[in-house]
């Protein structure tokens, strides 16, 4: 294969508009890539961070979007309609990937892969192997349900089972907040605050931050991780919360907190230390709802970020009314 050059890895925050804060990784993933087989979750810069699209298997390889590609590698990628083509574009180097067409056209030459591009959930597809080929890249892995690692540094074999293990923890860090409603996978609305074409629930393009998770009214609603009430009421004119119904705030701690909105009612009160999985209350309708649901929101440095890059969504999780379905998809790995 042929060699892009050196391009050094630069962060895109356009690719990943809200990350979760950075993680303490041994060097050799310092700088690395890291993802896994069928989940949309990937590490980058010792941050965990959540694409629109799951790493896919194809003709038994890995595959990964060429948007990310670009981006991760700072280059550019736009889509030929004409002819079916991705084209990545790299200060020395253009890349055109014509979907299932083997034979990739880098810098005007040939360059065969496999299995040739191929498009899912609207994104062009091209196998991780050719990836790490083509920009020289060190690809480690060791087996389709363990993580994989893209990087510029040489593992020792007998450093790689304990680089891997660091790399599983990475994505599924033990800090990873817990599923709000038991037993209620429903989302009606999902996080969107810095997409500016979603709409939130009630029609306005104000986007939303957080999950809506529907459920019938006084089921119990439950603390997603230790931690100490802030604030425990009704949302009004004299507070921040104006609009959100009975909702209680916790602060986890390291700048993370949880709210829980439009409670029926309140079963906690301001400074009450709150053990993870305790009601803090029960679903309601309570402020400005269509219904009973939880609104579910989390908090990092005082802003509002995707509760996806916090929560294992449960295998059971599904989607309907206003979410984007591929987006839910690849959030929890199906493909």
């Amino acid at each position: 294969m042929r060699h892009f050059g050196c391009f050094s890895l630069v962060l895109c925050l356009l690719l990943f508009p809200t990350t979760a804060p950075a993680m303490n990784l041994p060097v050799d993933l310092q700088d690395a890539v890291v993802f896994e087989i069928g989940s949309a979750t990937a590490v980058f810069g010792g941050e965990r961070r959540i694409m629109d699209a799951p790493v896919l298997i194809r003709s038994d390889r890995s595959t990964i979007p060429i948007k990310f590609i670009g981006e991760w590698f700072g280059g550019s990628v736009r889509w030929d309609g004409a002819s079916r083509c991705a084209v990545l574009s790299f200060p020395e180097t253009t890349v055109r990937a014509a979907i299932d067409n083997p034979v990739l056209e880098v810098n005007g030459s040939a360059v065969t892969v496999d299995p040739a591009p191929f498009i899912y959930q609207d994104r062009t597809f091209l196998s991780v192997r050719a990836v790490a080929d083509l920009l020289g890249k060190q690809l480690y892995y060791s087996g389709n349900d363990k993580p994989v690692i893209l990087t510029d540094k040489e593992i020792s074999p007998k450093a790689l089972p304990a680089v891997l293990e660091a790399a599983t923890e990475a994505l599924h860090p033990s800090a990873l907040l817990q599923w709000p409603v038991a037993g209620y996978y429903k989302i009606s609305t999902i996080f969107c605050c810095d997409n500016p074409d979603c709409y939130s629930h009630n029609g306005g393009k104000n986007g939303h931050g957080a999950l809506d998770i529907p459920a019938p009214e006084g089921t119990p609603a439950t603390a997603s991780a230790d931690g100490i009430v802030t604030f425990a009421g009704t949302g009004g004119s004299d507070n921040s919360y104006s609009g959100y119904g009975n909702i209680v705030v916790l602060d986890h701690g390291n700048g993370i907190s949880t709210h829980y909105a439009h409670l029926a009612d309140i079963s906690v009160s301001v400074g009450e230390r709150i053990v993870c999985g305790e009601p803090v209350g029960t679903v309601g309708s309570t402020g400005y709802v269509t219904g009973n649901h939880l609104d579910f929101a989390v908090w990092s440095g005082g802003k509002k970020v995707d509760p996806f890059l916090y929560l294992e969504l449960p295998v059971e999780a599904v989607c309907y009314e206003s979410c984007d379905q591929p987006f839910l998809d690849a959030a929890r790995g199906n493909h």
